[in-house]
């Protein structure tokens, strides 16, 4: 058995986004490095969002002459490894999918899911407070980049084997060892997908507000039975809402609907 931790940076967050750089850390059976891999790909230049450009600082000038990611030398690895035995860790792991299938990836490993695994694990209001799910905020709030330091990595945010290697410290520290969990465990949970409970986008009924004004959030079940031309309204209008959220919306809307069946009781 072996654990792929993988990172790609995408041309926009939309369904046909290409991959602009792809990165994985190959771990053997005891959970420590032993290979990395890294690339840049081409997409054509009407792939490019400028937000995601924002977010990367990876441009179509940058990319112009590189091969398409799946004519990279390491997506032949990445497709020897793909086999049912082998585990894939990704943060978001539904955004990488997506962006691998895209360029003709079926995958065929066990997967683990840091973003949901965080949810499930420190779930989303602690004591008054809204919780973070980012990698980024993760690695800050629990010091993970200072074991990148002693390592002796150099990491930068958004850059595709950086984003993996901090991956690989928050599992190991945060979720293995923090939280006492099995590789296996984690697997299990990743499956169990997780429904948001509040919103956090749009300004009707945001936690982030609603939190900040000492007031208590109402929840997406509330919306969803009280006002759910709102969530569709949102569903239908916010063209880079978060698959996690469009998730969640969907789930409460079709909840609801099965709900009100009619009867008075």
């Amino acid at each position: 058995m072996k654990y792929i931790i993988l990172d790609t940076e995408t041309t926009s967050t939309l369904d046909d986004r290409k991959i602009t750089q792809l990165g994985f850390l190959v771990l053997d059976e005891s959970f420590e490095i032993i290979e990395k891999f890294e690339a840049n790909g081409f997409a054509e230049e009407k792939y490019f969002d400028i937000d995601a450009m924002a977010a990367t600082g990876i441009t179509p000038e940058m990319v112009k002459d590189c091969s398409p990611i799946e004519r990279r030398t390491l997506w032949g690895k990445l497709e020897s490894l793909n086999v049912p035995e082998n585990v894939i860790i990704a943060h978001n792991s539904d955004f990488d999918m997506i962006a691998l299938k895209n360029h003709g990836f079926e995958n065929k490993m066990q997967v683990v899911d840091s973003y949901s695994i965080s949810k499930h694990l420190r779930g989303e209001i602690i004591n008054g407070k809204v919780q973070k799910h980012s990698l980024q905020y993760m690695r800050y709030f629990y010091k993970t980049y200072l074991i990148e330091h002693r390592e002796g990595y150099n990491i930068s945010a958004h850059n595709a084997i950086s984003d993996c290697i901090s991956l690989y410290y928050v599992i190991k520290e945060v979720f293995i060892n923090g939280y006492d969990k099995s590789i296996q465990e984690l697997i299990e949970l990743s499956k169990k997908k997780y429904y948001d409970k509040y919103m956090y986008v749009g300004k009707r009924y945001n936690a982030w507000n609603d939190m900040r004004d000492g007031k208590e959030p109402v929840t997406l079940e509330w919306i969803a039975n009280n006002d759910r031309s709102y969530l569709q309204y949102i569903l239908s209008n916010f063209t880079n809402l978060r698959e996690d959220y469009q998730r969640s919306f969907v789930h409460y809307l079709t909840k609801s609907e099965q709900d009100d069946d009619g009867l008075p009781f």
